[in-house]
């Protein structure tokens, strides 16, 4: 389906790629609870993500970097299992603690919202990262 293959090119794609990815999956969920979950429920899916977030961030791409963070902070926002998906990794956590402290406005500020959003996690007595 449509997810599968936005997972794929958020996984294995170009960094263009990824970034379109990105862009498209935050226009498919935003205001859409039905496409969040299915997102979500993607095998593999909020990885994919979150590893266009690491490489990005390396890489300096701070567009995608910025597309990365958004669809993510959309696919979060009011969704308890995809926070709970990335607050509790710790890989993709600490990412957004770099982003939040060491990337441009825009990047910043969507880790920020991301970060938030998660918050209730990260500080939760079973918490790891």
């Amino acid at each position: 389906g449509v997810f599968e293959g936005l997972v794929k090119v958020l996984s294995t794609g170009t960094t263009e790629g990824a970034l379109q990815a990105s862009r498209a999956l935050s226009q498919m969920a935003f205001r859409n609870a039905n496409n969040k979950r299915a997102f979500g429920e993607t095998p593999g899916a909020m990885r994919a993500l979150g590893g266009v977030v690491q490489r990005a961030f390396v890489a300096h791409e701070k567009r995608a970097l910025a597309e990365a963070c958004r669809a993510m902070g959309v696919l979060v926002a009011g969704d308890p299992a995809n926070q709970e998906q990335v607050g509790t990794d710790s890989e993709l956590v600490a990412a957004l603690r770099r982003a939040l402290e060491r990337g441009d406005e825009e990047s910043s500020g969507q880790a920020g919202r991301i970060l938030n959003s998660v918050m209730h996690i990260l500080t939760r007595d079973d918490a790891t990262p």
